[in-house]
């Protein structure tokens, strides 16, 4: 009986709790299965990596010139924590909400709403300005601005109070956010320039 034959028992076995202890919530990491099996790792790393595929959806992952590299990369990937929110990130910087306002060069209120999840369709732009102000890869930044927390809908507003007045708001696009910035004269000339010229935002 080969070695590869003689694992296969336990290796069941580490996959069938793998996956039991993943569907109980616990979230169970290919390190702590690689400290339990040692000698079952180029099997486990396999395993996992397809066990988390299929759960967290295809992985994006850069070109590595082994199997086992992409393998790995992809398990990583797949754990990786999730970002903070926009709020998150600029708390831990210190700044206020106006302060990240003026360093985007955007409107008070344009800033807070993206904070709040309120705004769709953001350019590309804004996310390459985040990326450089928070220093972090622009996957995250998109992540990010996900992440906001959205308003509360018209449904959980009228379980809480009672029945609403009119229908929650529907979340605008970022565009409409600056016009109607722009309709209230609050949006400064400078801003106008780098977000609403003809053709979309300038790129310095």
């Amino acid at each position: 009986m080969t070695d590869a034959m003689e694992r296969m028992p336990e290796l069941e076995e580490a996959r069938l709790r793998f996956a039991q202890e993943w569907e109980e919530g616990r979230r169970p990491t290919l390190e702590q299965y690689l400290r339990r099996y040692p000698h079952l790792g180029g099997e486990l790393v396999d395993f996992v990596a397809e066990f988390l595929q299929m759960e967290a959806g295809a992985v994006e992952a850069p070109a590595f010139a082994r199997e086992d590299d992409l393998a790995l990369a992809r398990i990583f990937a797949a754990l990786e924590p999730a970002p903070p929110t926009l709020a998150q990130a600029r708390e831990a910087q210190g700044w206020t909400v106006g302060e990240l306002a003026r360093k985007l060069n955007l409107p008070d209120l344009v800033a807070l709403r993206l904070e709040k999840g309120a705004l769709r369709e953001w350019p590309a732009y804004l996310e390459q300005k985040l990326s450089e102000l928070f220093e972090r890869p622009l996957e995250q930044v998109r992540r990010m601005l996900l992440s906001a927390a959205p308003a509360r809908s018209a449904g959980a507003h009228y379980r809480a109070v009672g029945k609403p007045r009119q229908a929650a708001p529907q979340a605008r696009t970022f565009r409409e956010a600056l016009e109607e910035c722009a309709r209230q004269g609050k949006l400064t000339e400078a801003q106008r320039r780098e977000w609403l010229p003809e053709g979309g935002p300038e790129q310095p």
